[in-house]
This record gives C-alpha cells, structure tokens and sequence, in this order.
C-alpha cells in the first residue's frame, strides 16, 4: 500500500460519533461494493485510543492513485460534507515499521449450537465437546470496538465488529467490502 486519503470525523455533541460512523461507513461500504476491485484497505489509526473506541479517523489505502481516484469518495461522501474533512491522496512514508490487518469478527451467538455441531463432526460426546471448548472466551469478540451497521440485503441492524493484528511485515491480499481483510495488511502509522 503506497497512498492513503485520510478522513477525518467532525465531532458534533447532537450527533454523536457512533451514528456519525453508522452513517459514514456505510457510505465507505457501498463505494466499496460498486469499486468492487479488493484492492482498498482500511485502517482506524485511532483504534481503541479516544473516547470513542475506532477513534474519528479512516484511512483508505490503494496500491496506485488510480485505485483511490477511481473509488470517487468524494461524491459518496457528498451528503455528509458537513461531518467530514477528506484529505488529498497522500504517499505513505517510506519508515513504516508496523503492519496491521483490520479483520472483521463475527461473534458466535449461541455457544451451546456450537458445542453441538463441534460435538456432531467429530463424533464425540456434549461433555467431550465442551472440553475442546475450555478456555474458549465466548465473549470475546463483544469487546472489540464495532460500528452500528445497516443490512440493505438482510433489512435488519448488526455490529460490524473490528479486530486489529499486528504483523510484522507487509502482507498482499484481497480486501472485502468492507476493507478489511484476513490476509492483507496496511501501514500503521
């Protein structure tokens, strides 16, 4: 990832960052889905630092300008003007040392349903099943910072969970719709 345009969330006390983010992301989302390339990454360089725990800024990285002129955020983000400040497309610093994937995690609702299909595939009792499961933190994921997010397939409200890991080199992968991803990372800085 060489360049990133960095987006800046204005704090507004009647509006509140979490709905400010819901309204935002969402925005990032749907340039994502028609940019439709996994070439975008996101990063949340205030991650659990602030008040607000994904912090008031986005990067978004390309490998090439192109990438990031073709995503054309400045017109998803036209309805929300007021909110944000959009940075000109930046080059990275060449002495970046740290890595990072922003991966997406999906809480497991119903440990029990999990126990029980562990338990089925692999022919073992509930009681063994559960014993695989021991030091499984079951709620976990519930303590990573999210964003309220809207389902326009599904039509129904869920927290886009985000996880940070550091790595310690730069890796190459796709990104999904979200910019995230399981196997690329971006510069931390």
């Amino acid at each position: 990832m060489k360049y990133y345009i960095e987006i800046t969330l204005r704090y507004d006390p009647e509006i509140g960052l979490g709905f400010l983010w819901k309204r935002f992301f969402t925005q990032i989302h749907l340039a994502l889905v028609e940019y439709g390339k996994g070439d975008i990454g996101v990063s949340f360089p205030g991650y659990q630092e602030s008040h607000f725990p994904l912090g008031d800024r986005l990067r978004l990285f390309g490998y090439s300008i192109n990438n990031l002129e073709n995503l054309k955020i400045d017109t998803w983000m036209n309805k929300l003007q007021d909110y944000l400040y959009i940075s000109e497309i930046k080059q990275v610093p060449e002495d970046i040392a740290t890595h990072v994937r922003f991966v997406r995690r999906q809480p497991k609702i119903d440990f029990m349903k999990r126990v029980a299909k562990q338990a089925k595939r692999h022919n073992k009792t509930i009681k063994e099943a559960l014993e695989h499961f021991k030091n499984y933190d079951k709620d976990n994921y519930l303590k990573l910072p999210y964003i309220n997010m809207y389902s326009q397939t599904h039509k129904e409200n869920f927290p886009l969970f985000v996880d940070k890991i550091d790595e310690p080199s730069s890796l190459i992968g796709k990104f999904d719709t979200y910019g995230l991803s399981k196997s690329a990372t971006v510069p931390w800085f």
